[in-house]
């Protein structure tokens, strides 16, 4: 059975024991076995933002580009590691896809973006062509968003919808971050998923918005604190879905990173040769983290879903004969429905219970 393969678009994977290696060379990167590091399209990378010229500067090997000569370490350096080992730890069995949008200062611009996306979407059909080096896409997460300034930037929305539409319609499950700052104010992408009713044991849609038995929802998370209370900073509204821990979590951080910012204090050690220091606040060579946001909240329910889908597929692998899966397989538009309504009930599942009214449910 193949495995669920979770897209990250985001700022990239680094090295870690996880995932092996990550450098500016091709030839001199590998992905254990769990990241995708040679995924591209024929012309080019599935991301558009650019590589950079010196490892120092790349979020995820040196991630030192705001301020080159004096650092600190980028706001968002280690970002997509981070995200990536969420969802290795909620599905070991995922296939990590990194989509670079973004860099160190953590600004993406949003053609580049949507772009990004338009080739992660080519990417996913030729996968479900069976096009060799090509792999069908299971979750995307997107862990970013912008606020409107101006009631009329409505009408500019429309070409990131319609992709995630796209991507959606496709079989691929899309969750995003809620933002971390304290609002009500409708955050996008994250605003695009349907209004929710989570007051109950089960969540329930109240406005189907954007969705249909054949175009499953946005999924948008909001974060949990460590003891079950909803994080101060987590964004809220009708257009969350669900939460999930996002408030001091520990994930895996690239080992390059290693910023100029040093211990408070170094003082030789009496019985070795070595010293002893307080914590280096910028050293992550033993290449794990804690960090608070929405953003490592989306990434858990994008595992639970990768999860999911793979209890979904091995029941109905267990229920249909071996020549009637291979049939659909031939039939492009079969497939595609089969892995909408595997997405539906994978969803389903990792929620609690959403999904439409019974009548309207895929079967």
């Amino acid at each position: 059975m193949a495995r669920p393969v979770v897209a990250i678009v985001d700022s990239g994977i680094g090295s870690h024991e996880w995932f092996g290696t990550y450098a500016l060379d091709p030839a001199e990167t590998d992905g254990a076995g769990v990241v995708l590091r040679d995924a591209s399209l024929p012309d080019g990378p599935i991301g558009t933002f650019p590589v950079p010229e010196f490892p120092e500067e790349d979020a995820e090997i040196g991630g030192i580009s705001t301020s080159r000569l004096t650092g600190p370490l980028d706001p968002i350096a280690g970002h997509g590691t981070f995200i990536a080992g969420v969802v290795h730890q909620k599905c070991p069995d995922a296939l990590l896809l990194p989509v670079r949008v973004v860099g160190g200062p953590g600004v993406a611009i949003e053609s580049e973006v949507i772009e990004s996306l338009r080739r992660l979407y080519r990417y996913h059909q030729l996968g479900l062509a069976g096009e060799e080096g090509f792999h069908p896409v299971d979750v995307v997460v997107l862990s970013m968003g912008y606020y409107h300034e101006d009631p009329d930037d409505l009408q500019w929305d429309h070409p990131l919808s319609a992709v995630l539409a796209q991507l959606r319609e496709a079989g691929v499950a899309v969750v995003a971050a809620a933002g971390n700052d304290g609002e009500t104010r409708p955050m996008y992408p994250a605003a695009f998923a349907p209004e929710v009713d989570r007051r109950g044991a089960v969540p329930r849609i109240v406005c189907r918005h954007d969705v249909s038995s054949e175009r499953p929802p946005i999924l948008t998370v909001g974060a949990l604190n460590p003891d079950g209370t909803t994080a101060l900073f987590s964004n809220d509204g009708p257009w969350v879905t669900c939460l999930r821990p996002g408030a001091a979590l520990v994930s895996s951080i690239p080992t390059t990173l290693d910023g100029p910012i040093t211990p408070s204090v170094r003082l030789k050690e009496k019985h070795t040769d070595g010293y002893r220091t307080t914590v280096d606040p910028e050293g992550f060579q033993g290449g794990y983290a804690t960090w608070s946001g929405t953003s490592f909240a989306a990434p858990v329910l994008a595992g639970e879903i990768a999860s999911a889908l793979i209890d979904v597929r091995r029941a109905r692998a267990a229920q249909e004969p071996a020549s009637l899966g291979d049939k659909r397989r031939d039939d492009a538009a079969a497939h595609v429905s089969e892995r909408v309504r595997d997405v539906w009930r994978a969803i389903t599942s990792a929620t609690n219970g959403l999904t439409l009214e019974e009548s309207d449910h895929p079967s």
